[in-house]
Order: C-alpha cells, then structure tokens, then sequence
C-alpha cells in the first residue's frame, strides 16, 4: 500500500487544474443531512461537482463491507444521494459484480458505511477494490466516510489485538469516530506511522481538503499528536460556526 506521505506529497504537487474533492469524514449518518454553517454535506457534495456535465448526472456508489451490507445502511445512503442530487446509485456489495465494480470505477461520489473498519478492509482486499478507491480519490471522486468508513479512509487503527492495523491511507491521519473517539485516538497515534490525528465525536464532522487541510464542520474535534517522548499534545478544532474552524494543514 502507497506510503500516506507520498500520497500526501502527490496530491499536494498535482497542477491547479487537477480537479481533486474532498473526502468528508462523518462520526455518524446526523451529519449527512444536518445545517453545518455552510450547507448539509449533502449540499456541500453536490457544490463538489455542480459544475461537472453528465447526460444521465452523477453516479453515487455505496460500500456497505464494513457492516455486512446491512439493507437498513444502505437507506440511509439513498436519501442522502438523492440529497446530493445523484439520480444514479448503486450498492457495491462485499463481493462486488463485473457491473458493480465497474460502476464503482466510474462514480463521482463515494459513500463509506459505518460498522468494522477492518472488516471492511479485508473485503476490499479481497475484492481488489483498495486501488480503486485510490484511483477514484486522486481523479476527483468525493469520498464519505461514516463512522468505522471515516476511520477506513485514514492512516489505520488498533485491531482486538491492540496492535496498530493500517487501513487505506487517503487521509493521512489517524481518524477515530464515536463517544470515546479521543481515548482510543491517544492510544492509535503512539503506534500509527504518522503520529497524529483526529478524533470526531458523535454528530461531528469534518472535511480532508486537497491541500492537506482539515476543516471542521460540526462539533469540536480533538487533535491527538504523539511527541517524541512519549507525550501527547492535544488541540481543539472548532467549526466556523462555533468561532473557529481555520482549516488546519495536515503535514
């Protein structure tokens, strides 16, 4: 799997013309639809590629791996795509279709569901769908991830073993989600690769940019950088509505 600090550097070094999104980290589905300052997410993602031209519109896929593909999940993603006005959607199941796969390949929004992020990645290993996660990435693809999909779209987190287990890598942070997202993030940073990250608590929500940046967009989040001797640094993040919210560069 690609080094997240290349990742980082590519997208960094890519020219301004690049049409990159970008990826919405979500601790739960409240945001989906919730007023954050600026508009829903599901406003936000539709301003992410309003200007683009399609005969049929946007395509939005669903992976459900993370939670078994779960039907009730998948509801919930169908209300949200069709507030983010995409009339072609699709669950990319577990063990995806030709067609499926294909979709996915070619989708314009790209919504992670909540559940085991580990579980999920192993589907998608075994799927072979981890490179096209990437590719649909750096190619202009607006990725969400929800709860355990916002933790699969970072640097990695502690398995049952509490043993520090890479995930995808397009965030380079560590992303943990939940009521006691800031404990268990303490205990990730001191083993990830990149020592550092975010914790989003319930309702919380914040948006990866393609700069490197981080823009909280509802609730305060808790950065979490593990030093060199051992000790923790920790900041809050407060949306723009709160009275905060500079955008924080991820190095």
């Amino acid at each position: 799997m690609e080094d997240p600090d290349d990742l980082l550097r590519e997208l960094r070094e890519r020219p301004p013309s690049a049409d990159l999104n970008p990826a919405f980290l979500l601790a739960d589905s409240r945001p989906l639809f919730a007023r954050l300052g600026e508009g829903s997410v599901s406003e936000l993602v539709a301003a992410a590629y309003r200007d683009a031209a399609w005969i049929w519109g946007p395509r939005a896929a669903y992976l459900g791996a993370c939670n078994g593909d779960r039907p009730e999940f998948y509801e919930i993603f169908e209300s949200f795509a069709e507030a983010a006005k995409c009339p072609q959607r699709m669950h990319v199941r577990a063990e995806p279709t030709e067609a499926e796969r294909d979709f996915l390949a070619e989708a314009d929004l790209i919504v992670l569901g909540g559940g085991d992020p580990l579980q999920g990645l192993r589907a998608f290993e075994s799927a072979d769908l981890v490179e096209v996660l990437r590719e649909s990435f750096t190619r202009g693809a607006v990725l969400v991830g929800v709860s355990a999909g916002a933790t699969l779209l970072g640097l990695g987190t502690r398995d049952a073993a509490e043993r520090f287990a890479p995930t995808l890598g397009l965030v380079p942070l560590v992303i943990e989600t939940g009521p006691d997202a800031a404990e268990r993030l303490a205990a990730s940073v001191q083993q990830a690769p990149i020592p550092r990250g975010v914790a989003i608590p319930a309702g919380g929500a914040a948006a990866f940019h393609p700069d490197g940046s981080l823009e909280p967009l509802a609730s305060t989040l808790e950065e979490i950088v593990s030093e060199e001797d051992g000790g923790l640094r920790r900041a809050h993040l407060l949306p723009s509505a709160a009275g905060g919210g500079d955008e924080r560069p991820v190095h």
